[in-house]
C-alpha cells in the first residue's frame, strides 16, 4: 500500500517511463565493475538468467581495518563510498527482544564489519566508472 500525494505520483509516473533504461544502465555499470575490479575483493554475484536492480554495488574485504583504509583512500580521491549496514540485524535494537547476542550469527557479523558500497546509479559516466575501478584496484597494489 503506497500513499502518494499527487506530486509524488506524477514523479513516479515519469520515472516509470525510463525504468528499463535505468535498470539497463545499472547492469552495464555493475558488469563493468565485476569484470574490472580486482578479484581480491569479494564482489556481488547474480545467478545466470537473473537481473538485479543494483540498489548498491557492495564489495567485501578481508578485514575491518582494510575496509577503513579503503574507505579513507576513496574519500581522498573524492569517491563516495558507504557502509550501509554497519550493525547486523540480530544485533539491532529492534530485535533485542529475540535475545540474540554477538557471536550468534558470526558470518553476518563478519560481513557487516568488512562490506562497503561504491557509487552505483544509472547516471555514472564512463570516465567516472573507470576512475572508481582504477582507484579501488590501485589500493590493492599499495596495501
Amino acid at each position: 500500500n503506497g500513499r502518494l500525494d499527487t506530486i509524488q505520483a506524477a514523479i513516479l509516473l515519469e520515472k516509470l517511463s525510463i525504468f528499463d533504461d535505468e535498470i539497463n544502465s545499472r547492469n552495464r555499470i555493475a558488469n563493468y565493475y565485476s569484470k574490472n575490479i580486482n578479484s581480491k575483493y569479494v564482489k556481488p554475484y547474480v545467478p545466470k538468467g537473473y537481473l538485479s536492480s543494483w540498489a548498491q554495488y557492495s564489495l567485501t574485504v578481508d578485514t575491518e581495518m582494510e575496509r577503513v583504509k579503503v574507505l579513507e583512500r576513496l574519500r581522498k580521491k573524492n569517491i563516495p563510498a558507504m557502509v550501509y549496514y554497519k550493525i547486523p540485524l540480530h544485533l539491532q535494537k529492534v530485535f533485542k527482544n529475540l535475545g540474540n547476542m554477538k557471536g550468534d550469527f558470526p558470518i553476518s557479523e563478519k560481513i557487516a564489519s568488512r562490506i562497503f558500497s561504491i557509487p552505483m546509479h544509472p547516471y555514472l559516466k564512463e570516465d567516472e566508472i573507470i576512475y572508481i575501478s582504477e582507484n579501488i584496484n590501485n589500493f590493492i597494489k599499495k596495501y
